[in-house]
């Protein structure tokens, strides 16, 4: 994913901690459907301050529950970041003559 990504967009810039150190989404292990929306918001700023730190405007994850829960947790702390799904990347890029 990060090759297609270093090659589909100008400016990709990796998360600080990434790969197995990276910070949980909010959403993973059923966390958006269990009823916690409080407790999973108020964990999941760590997150936004993970992503702000960044300046990333664009979120890339391959992953639906990642998608849905950093696209929450931007509407929760009203962020100017969204996420994005890789194949919508990729398919963004593709031009055709």
């Amino acid at each position: 994913a990060r090759y297609v990504l270093s090659r589909v967009v100008k400016n990709f810039v990796e998360m600080d901690p990434s790969r197995e150190n990276n910070i949980c989404c909010s959403g993973g292990g059923g966390a958006l459907i269990n009823g916690f929306a409080r407790a999973r918001a108020y964990y999941g700023k760590i997150k936004v301050d993970q992503i702000k730190r960044s300046g990333a405007q664009q979120v890339c994850t391959p992953c639906v529950n990642c998608f849905d829960g950093i696209g929450n947790l931007a509407r929760e702390y009203k962020e100017g970041f969204e996420p994005v799904h890789l194949w919508t990347l990729l398919a963004n890029s593709i031009v055709f003559d």
